[in-house]
């Protein structure tokens, strides 16, 4: 019993991250802004999956330093106009070095 109510607990929970606004969802650790619209929905860059609108795409906490996340992220999604570290600009030469990975 109590596992079916944490379970309808953890489907009711993911359902509301659906339709929220990517830079808005809660527990966004990660926040990159792609020069070029990202397309809307889901997308697993390497373990994470981030969560894209029509600006930006957001992802949780993952286990990699926050400099290869960006490189990743840029990799797949393109060249970064922004990223965003737990609220934290990445600075100027942080981003191109990011960017040196974008596709």
């Amino acid at each position: 019993m109590l596992r079916s109510l944490s379970l309808a607990g953890a489907l009711a929970a993911s359902s509301l991250f659906v339709s929220a606004p990517a830079a808005a969802q809660p527990g966004a650790f990660y926040n990159a802004i792609p020069a070029t619209a990202p397309a809307a929905g889901r997308t697993v860059i390497r373990d994470q999956i981030w969560s894209c609108d029509d600006n930006s795409c957001v992802s949780a906490r993952g286990d990699s330093r926050p400099a290869v996340v960006c490189a990743v992220a840029a990799r797949q999604l393109g060249r970064l106009t922004a990223f965003t570290v737990n609220g934290e600009a990445f600075d100027a030469a942080a981003l191109d070095k990011c960017n040196a990975r974008a596709k």
